[in-house]
């Protein structure tokens, strides 16, 4: 599918603060303007997952309930987004023939490089019997705790794109239906100059928590992964340097040739597919995490609180790949 629907933009409006919960212990960072505490992020994501693995459950456009929970997870993310008290521009953006699907676009335009874009982008979509906590409410929630920080004072040089993206899972994996594939069509049509993408992918699993669930490679290799083809290596060393110096958790870098199952397997491979260099976030999916494409990967099998502790470092890593120009607010919104 080459064409599709225009896309239909808005805005979304301030709105009240998210309700704040308590998920560590100790003493509670300072709340100010500009400032979230990280205990705040991770309510915001708990309450994420929850909604889409818990509440929604298996969500794809493979039958008419499965298309109802996808538009349903879709609108959760649309209300999200017009919460989060900032005046960027929501776009969406229709893919395939059901009513409804499509892929979400948050833009901040560039200062400086207005023409040259950036995305980070998290599909929605399940595989078919899987509730997808890990694969990929995770890395949905990180994606919409990132665009709640993003303060109205933040600017980059470069364009910034958050993107939800639907038809990731079989059968549109690597297909035209795929909706990162669309949207990337779509940015090359326009003429836009891609730096590069970061995709989102099945971030929650942590084999330190929950050996049991691991394969062989995760129980000797387990962590976060950042994996890109051999053409993004660059992409692929300043993302992950730029993410370590922003949180204290660690995360492997591997550039390996993109025809590998384990290497091709998300949204970024779309990108790679029209010569932009990008690259993966993941805790290793199916390498490593057992319950993958399941109906087992549920809510309790996430580590919620790694995946708040993660979303420093990701701001840290858009702000390098997008030329963050922030004032002293370089924590977007995260007290340091």
């Amino acid at each position: 599918m080459d064409e599709i629907d225009e896309a239909i933009s808005e805005s979304f409006p301030a709105s009240d603060p998210p309700a704040w919960t308590a998920m560590h212990t100790g003493t509670p960072a300072p709340v100010g303007p500009g400032l979230v505490p990280e205990r705040e992020i991770a309510a915001w994501i708990e309450a994420d997952v929850r909604k889409l693995a818990v509440d929604l459950g298996e969500r794809n456009d493979r039958s008419e309930d499965g298309r109802a929970r996808l538009r349903g997870a879709l609108e959760h993310v649309r209300a999200t987004l017009r919460r989060a008290g900032s005046n960027h521009a929501l776009t969406y953006y229709p893919v395939g023939e059901h009513e409804g699907i499509h892929n979400i676009e948050v833009t901040l335009r560039g200062a400086k490089e207005a023409h040259r874009h950036v995305v980070v982008g998290a599909h929605i979509d399940t595989a078919r019997g899987a509730p997808g906590a890990d694969d990929n409410a995770s890395g949905v929630a990180v994606l919409l705790a990132l665009a709640r920080i993003l303060t109205p004072g933040q600017s980059f040089e470069r364009t910034v794109h958050l993107v939800v993206f639907v038809n990731e899972e079989p059968p549109h994996t690597r297909r035209r239906s795929m909706g990162s594939l669309d949207y990337v069509r779509r940015l090359r049509r326009e003429g836009a100059a891609i730096a590069g993408m970061v995709s989102l992918e099945s971030l929650g699993f942590d084999p330190e928590t929950r050996p049991e669930d691991a394969r062989w490679l995760g129980r000797r290799f387990g962590g976060l992964y950042f994996v890109s083809n051999l053409a993004s290596r660059l992409w692929l060393d300043r993302a992950h340097a730029a993410f370590e110096a922003g949180c204290d958790l660690r995360a492997r870098k591997i550039a390996a040739p993109g025809f590998l199952p384990g290497v091709r397997a998300s949204d970024h491979w779309a990108f790679w597919k029209m010569g932009a260099p990008a690259l993966m976030v993941t805790d290793g999916g199916p390498l490593v995490y057992r319950h993958d494409h399941r109906p087992s990967d549920t809510l309790e099998k996430v580590n919620l609180p790694k995946l708040a502790h993660m979303v420093p470092g990701i701001a840290s890593m858009l702000a390098r790949l997008a030329g963050g120009h922030a004032g002293a607010n370089t924590t977007f919104g995260i007290p340091a």
